[in-house]
């Protein structure tokens, strides 16, 4: 079983996010393998901006819950990619302040600093070489001491597989390898593209001209990169279409359906019916989704697809997880 941790935020990413993981409370990790998610989903912080999420907030907060949940050693993280600039996506990592205190992105820079100490948690001792490297990093002092303390407690949780939705982390294998090692997980996987939440406006998408599978083959026509989903059985057609906003993360979501009933595209594009047994189902004129981009393209792919799983980085199994602090007695830094 596994946890889902998120912004407690009301920015749509997460609240969609949110929405979605209470009605499919599955996450798809390798082609027709599923972590079963334990609700409730563990929003951090209140509803709105007011207070940061931070990566410290979220390892004590994945700390935390994975001791509440006992048997839980999965996790799923859902949160932003790190990216500078308007149109420069070569800074990979958690667009997420590294403290409540720090502003800086949670990025390979800081990994580089905090993974030696980790690894050898007696230089974590030294004050001094402590501070230089905050200094040098522009880090408030006690920074790095603050993180280590936590992620070692996250570590002695010994979490089996974590899997962060974030924007395009997966690109770079040896920055999500050195994320799962500062974590302390066997197994760690990411996407290696864009990332999305959202809604479907049932009532709208089946609005007046829409009812019949034509009217929806129409709507594809003049709609760039838009899918045509449609039943098994021949008895629903769904059209969507991504229309990225560009230099971001982000996209606009056009949709057309031919019936109200979106039971069928549930259960051939998400999940099996036999996985949802027991999950609420979507408000009826709301339905929830989530997909990952396909690369730059304008297609996309639904958790039930393969080409999801494809996009779904995993590497492991990762040293993190045999970490140990040294006896009082003991100054030796093996396992």
């Amino acid at each position: 079983m596994a946890f889902v941790i998120t912004n407690g935020s009301n920015e749509d990413f997460y609240r969609h996010a949110r929405g979605y993981f209470g009605s499919f409370p599955r996450q798809q990790v390798q082609p027709g393998r599923f972590l079963k998610i334990t609700p409730p989903v563990v929003a951090i912080g209140p509803d709105g901006n007011s207070t940061p999420w931070s990566f410290q907030s979220l390892v004590y907060n994945t700390m935390i819950t994975s001791v509440q949940r006992g048997r839980d050693k999965d996790a799923v993280i859902v949160c932003h990619g790190s990216f500078t600039g308007q149109c420069n996506t070569t800074l990979r990592g958690l667009h997420l302040p590294l403290t409540d205190q720090t502003q800086i992105d949670t990025v390979k820079a800081v990994l580089d600093m905090l993974e030696p100490l980790l690894n050898d948690p007696i230089k974590s001792q030294d004050t001094n070489n402590l501070n230089q490297m905050e200094r040098t990093a522009g880090l408030p002092n006690g920074t790095l001491i603050n993180l280590f303390n936590v992620l070692v407690e996250l570590r002695f949780e010994r979490l089996n597989r974590v899997v962060i939705l974030a924007c395009q982390l997966g690109t770079d294998t040896n920055l999500l390898a050195q994320f799962g090692r500062c974590l302390g997980c066997k197994f760690i996987a990411a996407p290696d593209s864009d990332v999305y939440f959202g809604q479907i406006n049932v009532p709208a998408a089946t609005g007046r001209g829409r009812f019949v599978p034509s009217n929806v083959t129409n709507w594809l026509a003049g709609r760039q990169g838009a899918r045509l989903f449609q039943a098994a059985g021949g008895t629903g057609s769904l059209g969507m279409q991504m229309v990225p906003i560009p230099c971001s993360h982000q996209s606009n979501w056009n949709f057309a359906a031919d019936a109200r009933n979106l039971a069928w595209f549930a259960n051939q594009f998400f999940m099996p019916a036999s996985l949802l047994a027991g999950a609420p189902s979507p408000a009826p004129y709301v339905f929830p989704f989530h997909v990952i981009r396909d690369g730059a393209s304008l297609n996309f792919f639904l958790p039930g697809e393969a080409g999801y799983a494809q996009h779904l980085v995993q590497v492991g199994p990762l040293t993190g997880s045999d970490f140990r602090l040294p006896d009082v007695a003991d100054t030796t830094t093996g396992p």
